[in-house]
């Protein structure tokens, strides 16, 4: 992966090299359901696909907004959900979160600078936010 020495963070330069933090993505993901249900084992498969997409989280979800991610995060990932202190876009904070695992601090979605709202979801000046380290409780 290259790295934008300008914006001190990592360059993904085309969907070929965005593809290649899917497993990444996708163990955080398995690593931080709540319980072992099958279920969350594809919401986790779901959700790490749908985060290459070439929209808002939701709308590749095909859900009706942005709270019924929300919903989703509660349930099946309640840690991840809770690390979620700046009440980022769900798409960015997972990969605020996966940078944060990998040490590729500022790792962006793929796509997103492409997207029409960035500044609804980045903000204009793009500010960093660190990462909250996820605190997982295991179920009793």
């Amino acid at each position: 992966m290259r790295w934008d020495e300008q914006e001190q963070r990592p360059l993904i330069t085309s969907f070929a090299g965005a593809i290649d933090l899917l497993e990444p993505l996708r163990a955080l993901l398995f690593k931080q359901r709540a319980d072992a249900a099958p279920e969350l084992v594809v919401l986790a498969n779901v959700l790490a696909c749908a985060c290459f997409g070439s929209h808002h989280l939701w709308h590749d979800l095909g859900a009706s907004g942005r709270s019924e991610v929300t919903r989703l995060m509660v349930i099946g990932f309640p840690a991840l959900h809770d690390s979620n202190v700046h009440d980022l876009r769900w798409k960015r904070h997972l990969f605020i979160c996966l940078g944060d695992e990998l040490g590729l601090v500022g790792l962006r979605p793929p796509k997103c600078s492409d997207c029409g709202d960035y500044d609804v979801c980045f903000g204009s000046t793009d500010k960093t936010v660190e990462p909250v380290h996820i605190h997982r409780i295991s179920p009793p």
